[in-house]
């Protein structure tokens, strides 16, 4: 089964529709936009391949890159680049090495880029079967730092997507139901305790588990973070391996 991908460009329309041509013929979903943040992030819960043509914008616009840095976090998104050398070095200074999936400097040989667009779906159908024995842990937070280093401390064991507001969380989950959702209790705009309310109201997602992070350890804060009768509660200055301990153990509870 092949994948859904997202063509990136700017003043690429020649490239980018030969490239949507040859990817739809061997049985992928295609579709494009130009480098613009509403369409990419409304696209993105879709889309398993981001195809980015590097250009000059990437220099007048990094919050698209930063964007895409962000959204490919979850280990399910892969990222490839198109351009010249200098575009994908300076790309490589913004986004970690580790998600980027492909870079093909121009020219650039069709044949070698679908055959990495192919193996790359093969790569996360073989990943499926192995994560359908593996607990999924979606986890939202407001912090970039923090859910950086949640996601790569929990994914040593579980299976983890990571979101950074309420309205994700709720886009997610009515898609997806994960195993378990680690929320942080204080987010702006749409807070955990209302992310919480709303989950709670729905016959479908008011059986999900939800275990509150929160960074306040005083007995008026956790008592606060009580009230609202999630399945549990984190410190956010807890070890990674008391959190894992954590997880673990209260796992073993609900299978009992």
């Amino acid at each position: 089964m092949a994948g859904k991908i997202l063509i990136i460009s700017y003043d690429e329309a020649f490239m980018a529709n030969a490239l949507e041509t040859n990817m739809k013929k061997i049985g992928f979903t295609v579709t494009q936009t130009g480098p613009l943040a509403d369409p990419i992030s409304k696209a993105a819960p879709d889309t398993d391949i981001f195809v980015l043509f590097a250009g000059d914008f990437v220099n007048r616009n990094q919050s698209i890159i930063n964007m895409l840095k962000e959204i490919c976090t979850d280990s399910r998104k892969h990222l490839c680049i198109i351009g010249y050398d200098g575009e994908i070095s300076a790309i490589k200074k913004l986004i970690p090495g580790n998600l980027i999936a492909g870079s093909f400097a121009r020219p650039f040989d069709m044949k070698s880029f679908l055959q990495r667009m192919q193996s790359l779906t093969k790569e996360d159908i073989r990943k499926e079967g192995e994560d359908s024995r593996i607990k999924h842990i979606l986890l939202v937070d407001d912090d970039i730092t923090f859910l950086t280093m949640m996601q790569n401390c929990l994914s040593e064991k579980y299976k983890v997507t990571s979101v950074k507001s309420s309205m994700q969380a709720l886009g997610f989950v009515a898609s997806q139901t994960p195993d378990l959702i680690l929320l942080d209790y204080e987010m702006p705009v749409t807070d955990g305790s209302e992310l919480l309310r709303a989950l709670r109201s729905s016959k479908d997602t008011d059986r999900i588990p939800v275990i509150f992070l929160t960074g306040k350890s005083d007995r008026e804060s956790v008592m606060k973070v009580m009230s609202m009768r999630p399945d549990g509660y984190l410190l956010k200055t807890m070890a990674n391996s008391e959190i894992m301990n954590y997880l673990d153990e209260f796992f073993v509870s609900i299978n009992r």
